[in-house]
């Protein structure tokens, strides 16, 4: 199974419980499951492929796109539908986190759950706060969502009420997102489980200058970064350096156990002499080495949401640490 989310639009129908017939479908996938969901819909389901390459409707851009193919199909009422597939270089999700030009299309879904990331500003208070400094290429897409019944802002203005969603370290799955499981009854259960997305973090904060003259942040600025060790089978998202060096020093201590657990003649030769050899983060730098685990190898994912929590709870005593509250389980309602 291919790494793919549906985000944009699609997504926020669903919690919105609303149809726009005008909207597309936007698949966000790796570059193999591009090939291969590209061949099936052409190939089972009629699709055409077209000459448009540009950016997904509702997103704005990001390092870890690739490209953007576009499908569509014509329907006996007259109009295409229209699939759009966004290949990522690495996580979808992390090309839908730092990617999205405004809160309101910031959610996604895939084959277990459905995930909202600021549901209070965009169901309850209607707001569409930016994402991305504004300009001339964002006028349609604001234009679309001022019609649709959003009021439109840069940022939550001083005096104004707090937005927690807004501020500070988050992750997907905590109490400020709007939660929904799906119905995977006859789903075969393969691929990466639920808690890869739900404790993908991500920092949050005002950013940039008023460009027109004025003073202050003109947008919010989400950052994410991707993380992979060898004793992990999925890749990871962080933004908070203290969880980064929390998790990978249990990565390197895990992945010096497991390659001295091995003969030597079955290590990688970038490992040396594992005794003289300094484990420091090599985690991410050599996990892209040819070298293949054996059978005999022990991965420790299931443990990253105890870790999680564990490191919340340090956290938590730091003195003048702005910290993600403490894990829920909950949806929002």
């Amino acid at each position: 199974m291919y790494p793919t989310k549906v985000s944009g639009s699609l997504a926020l129908q669903l919690f919105q419980r609303i149809t726009w017939w005008d909207s597309d479908l936007d698949l966000y996938t790796n570059a193999e499951g591009s090939s291969h969901i590209r061949r099936y819909l052409c190939e089972k389901e009629g699709y055409v492929s077209t000459e448009d390459r540009g950016l997904a409707d509702d997103y704005a851009s990001t390092d870890e796109l690739i490209e953007v193919h576009s499908l569509v199909k014509e329907r006996r009422e007259g109009d295409d539908t229209k699939i759009q597939i966004i290949t990522t270089k690495s996580d979808p999700l992390l090309c839908i986190l730092a990617g999205f030009y405004s809160t309101v299309v910031v959610h996604f879904f895939s084959w277990q759950k459905a995930y909202s990331i600021f549901p209070q500003t965009t169901f309850i208070d209607r707001r569409c706060y930016m994402l991305k400094e504004i300009d001339q290429f964002h006028a349609p897409r604001l234009a679309k969502y001022s019609r649709r019944g959003w009021q439109l802002q840069d940022v939550a203005w001083a005096g104004e009420p707090r937005v927690p969603a807004l501020e500070g370290t988050r992750r997907v799955g905590d109490q400020h997102s709007w939660i929904i499981p799906l119905n995977t009854k006859g789903i075969e259960r393969t691929g990466k489980p639920d808690y890869v997305s739900a404790f993908a973090n991500f920092h949050v904060e005002k950013y940039g200058n008023n460009r027109w003259g004025g003073r202050g942040p003109k947008y919010y600025k989400i950052t994410a970064m991707g993380f992979r060790a060898l004793v992990l089978r999925h890749r990871y998202i962080f933004a908070s350096e203290s969880w980064k060096d929390f998790l990978g020093t249990r990565m390197d201590s895990l992945t010096t156990m497991e390659l001295l657990k091995l003969d030597p003649a079955e290590r990688p030769s970038w490992f040396a002499d594992a005794i003289r050899f300094p484990v420091a983060h090599y985690s991410a730098p050599y996990v892209d080495d040819p070298w293949l685990t054996p059978r005999s190898w022990t991965f420790y994912d299931e443990e990253v949401p105890k870790w999680y929590r564990q490191w919340q709870a340090l956290e938590a005593v730091r003195p003048n640490d702005r910290l993600e509250v403490p894990f829920i389980t909950s949806s929002y309602h």
